[in-house]
């Protein structure tokens, strides 16, 4: 009967610990995609482009994906706030490909002209120091005029 009484207490903590290090991760997550928006924000499109991860290039060559951050204020107006509206991490090991740590971040960023919906996935490799945005998708109206 005692262990009846102790398994949920046993549960109870262990979801407790695990949690703690899934806060930290999504903590660790968000400061890197903040530095990138303040980046943004001050018109630092090199130190911007550091902040991804080596993988997203693979898709978007750098020198084409810092021209698009560099036009995006003339679509969408300057970017002015982002709001963080969601977010979802999962570690996921992979034979071949990336394993490690990947957090998927929603956000609402308010320009001057357009608001946008954009959702950054940021990468940390498995026994690696830190996130890069591996993935970034921005959506607004703003862009298809």
């Amino acid at each position: 009967m005692r262990t009846l009484l102790l398994l949920p207490v046993l549960c109870a903590v262990a979801v407790a610990i695990g949690g703690c290090g899934l806060s930290k991760e999504r903590q660790a997550a968000e400061v890197v995609a903040q530095q990138y928006y303040d980046a943004l924000k001050s018109k630092h499109y090199d130190k911007a482009i550091s902040y991804y991860d080596a993988s997203f290039f693979k898709q978007t060559p750098k020198a084409e994906w810092r021209k698009i951050l560099e036009k995006l204020p003339t679509k969408l107006g300057e970017p002015k706030t982002e709001k963080l509206v969601g977010w979802r991490l999962n570690k996921q090991a992979r034979a071949g490909g990336m394993s490690g740590t990947f957090c998927t971040l929603n956000y609402q960023v308010t320009y001057a002209k357009y608001p946008s919906q954009e959702v950054l996935v940021l990468y940390k490799p498995l026994g690696g120091k830190g996130f890069g945005i591996a993935g970034h998708n921005i959506n607004s109206k703003g862009l298809l005029k």
